[in-house]
């Protein structure tokens, strides 16, 4: 082969593979503008390069921790930048929090306290996570008596699905998605703009989600409350620069366009979420709004007058805000506990939700309490929606067996009890009414006697079942033993007296 030819070949092989070469200061600017992913993929191929680069491991160990994915994976990243000598003081800090996605705090608290003796930009973080670290430990070694359950592909895709609040009767949820079938198109951080769905549910199972088409807009649109009858919902839209606080009427089970709550409204300062008491005289919104703020976003309220004015914006003091961000605040369906969201209290290292007893007629608020690991996490959890009876609530995260973003996920009181749905059961021929001895005997699924239950004089039963699936087995003088499945939802409760019959045959 001529030689000038081979040179050729060479130089175009070298220039193609400097050319390949991934750029550094790409990966920093798409990690600036928030898109993590984007960011991440070309760390990763940075480190293909120099795995050792205290620098590329100590990006790649942040973006994992902030992009909406198992904060887990930071830990060997973190790791390998914190054994080089050239690193970032920071390290420390986030390699601290990176074991905490693992539970473990001792790990966390070590490392936070080196951190501390010469510390950066995350001081104050770190000394607030320290004086809480007792409170933290007491949290995940004493877990919450719930269990935290995925909704499934019929609510949930690959892409992030959050903020879900429910009515009262939890017959209806309403989210906030940035998936690809919304009215958005492709935002700086790699995501679609996000939009509002809503899906019902029946006891059993959830409707296939429908676009809230009323309230979206090629610009973000985010549920971030809904009234307790599901008639009104509150949203944030960023189509001005700083965000707004819209409301949505629902009527005939469809969202109206969104009205601008104009009460809470200041151009100068963000409010990002609002709820209302159900009486409707009272609103609580968070604002960074700084007159008499605590620290970055506050929680704030305004009440109705008695002439039915709204009075002035107050802060909700230093029981409840923090020099930290307190977020979402949500009521009960009673009115009378404020759930919200903090980074600033007591918790397990991002933001964490919490509880707080609301005295109306003292406008008076307890200490909040941290609502526990599992509901909590090393993560970030932002809202939480409880339904009436007590029993069901609303959270999202991402967590270990999710679809790779942000899911929705149904969390299940076990300390709450559901009434029993009652049902009258009576046992045909077809043709009357069969009176007599006889007997139903009522097993689970598991084939354990749940209850044996007896006619009254008119030949009808009275079986009282929780939700559940059930087998029952029933006898009668002269006729085939028959066996009948039957399902009790969560709503059969509401239904007052069920009745059945039973059809037996000779």
């Amino acid at each position: 082969m001529d030689m000038r030819y081979g040179l050729v070949i060479l130089f175009l092989l070298i220039s193609t593979s400097l050319f390949a070469q991934p750029d550094p200061r790409a990966a920093d600017d798409l990690f600036k503008q928030g898109d993590y992913f984007g960011a991440m993929k070309i760390y990763g191929n940075l480190l293909k390069l120099d795995r050792n680069s205290a620098e590329y491991n100590f990006k790649m160990g942040m973006s994992i921790i902030r992009a909406n994915t198992d904060g887990k994976d930071a830990l060997r990243y973190l790791k390998k930048a914190y054994e080089q000598s050239k690193k970032d003081n920071d390290v420390t800090y986030f390699l601290a929090i990176a074991h905490c996605f693992h539970l473990e705090y001792e790990e966390a608290k070590k490392y936070m306290e080196e951190y501390l003796q010469k510390p950066g930009k995350y001081k104050a973080e770190a000394e607030n996570w320290l004086k809480n670290y007792d409170k933290t430990i007491a949290l995940v070694k004493n877990p919450a008596h719930v269990t935290v359950e995925n909704m499934g592909d019929k609510i949930n895709t690959s892409d992030p699905d959050y903020y879900p609040f429910v009515n009262n009767e939890e017959t209806l949820i309403v989210f906030t998605s940035r998936r690809k079938s919304g009215k958005g198109r492709i935002e700086f951080d790699g995501y679609y703009t996000s939009d509002v769905y809503y899906s019902s549910y029946d006891g059993e199972t959830f409707s296939p989600p429908r676009l809230a088409g009323n309230v979206n807009t090629f610009a973000n649109e985010q549920c971030t409350g809904l009234s307790n009858s599901g008639d009104t919902m509150f949203l944030y839209s960023d189509k001005n620069p700083l965000g707004e606080i819209f409301i949505a009427p629902r009527t005939q089970g469809t969202f109206n366009k969104k009205i601008k709550l104009s009460i809470i409204d200041d151009e100068k300062y963000l409010e990002s979420a609002a709820c209302v008491s159900p009486d409707g005289n009272t609103i609580f919104y968070s604002s960074t709004m700084k007159l008499d703020a605590l620290g970055g976003l506050d929680l704030w309220m305004i009440r109705k007058l008695p002439t039915g004015d709204w009075a002035m914006p107050q802060n909700l003091g230093d029981v409840i805000n923090t020099p930290f961000d307190e977020d979402f605040p949500a009521l009960s369906p009673d009115g009378k506990t404020l759930y919200f969201s903090s980074n600033g209290h007591p918790g397990l290292g991002g933001a964490d939700l919490y509880k707080s007893h609301w005295d109306p007629e003292t406008n008076t608020f307890s200490p909040p309490v941290n609502m526990g690991y599992p509901i909590n996490t090393a993560g970030n959890e932002r809202t939480i929606s409880i339904a009436a009876d007590g029993k069901h609530g609303y959270i999202s995260a991402v967590r270990d067996g999710g679809f790779g973003d942000l899911d929705i996920y149904r969390v299940t009181f076990h300390k709450v009890e559901l009434n029993p749905a009652t049902f009258r059961i009576s046992l045909t021929d077809g043709a009357e009414i069969l009176k007599g001895e006889s007997l139903i005997v009522v097993y689970d699924m598991e084939g354990d006697v749940t209850g044996e239950f007896r006619p009254n004089r008119s030949g009808v039963f009275t079986v009282m079942l929780p939700p559940g699936e059930y087998m029952l087995e029933v006898e009668f003088p002269g006729k085939s033993l028959k066996e009948e499945k039957l399902k009790v939802t969560e709503f059969h409760y509401k239904m007052g007296l069920i009745e059945k019959q039973i059809l037996l045959t000779e």
